[in-house]
């Protein structure tokens, strides 16, 4: 299981795991922005979930 407290600034940390309800893999997804606030998703693999924190980055640039 992810610790959100290991996962440093600028850095990603994820875990796969199986999901029974709908009976396939995901990813557990986790990435400490610059400023120190923390992304966390899941999402239906690695680069899904990259896709989401590159979106939500957009909006936190948008929104300095």
């Amino acid at each position: 299981m992810l610790d959100p407290k290991n996962c440093k600034r600028g850095q990603e940390q994820y875990e796969y795991f199986h999901s029974f309800l709908t009976q396939g893999q995901k990813v557990q997804y986790d990435y400490r922005a610059l400023d120190g606030e923390l992304f966390t998703t899941v999402a239906m693999g690695l680069e899904s979930a990259h896709a989401k924190r590159d979106a939500w980055l957009k909006i936190k640039t948008i929104g300095e």
